[in-house]
C-alpha cells in the first residue's frame, strides 16, 4: 500500500511543479516536474522482484511448495 501512496505523491509533486513552472515561467521548476513524472512512470512500469513484491498467486504457489 505504501508503494502506491508514494507513487501517487510523486505524480502530485510533478503536477505541482509543472503548474508553478508554467505560471512563473521558471524553467527549473518545469524541468523538476518532468523529472518527477519520469520517476512516476518508471515506478509504474518497473518490474518488482523478490518474494515481498510478487503477486498473490505467486505467493500462494510458494507457500504450497
Amino acid at each position: 500500500m505504501q508503494h502506491y501512496l508514494f507513487t501517487a505523491a510523486i505524480l502530485i509533486a510533478a503536477l505541482v511543479l509543472y503548474s508553478i513552472g508554467l505560471v512563473s515561467g521558471a524553467l527549473l521548476l518545469f524541468a523538476g516536474g518532468g523529472a518527477f513524472e519520469l520517476w512516476f512512470w518508471a515506478r509504474i512500469f518497473a518490474r518488482r522482484r523478490g518474494p515481498n513484491h510478487s503477486s498473490k498467486r505467486t505467493r500462494e504457489k510458494l507457500r504450497a511448495a
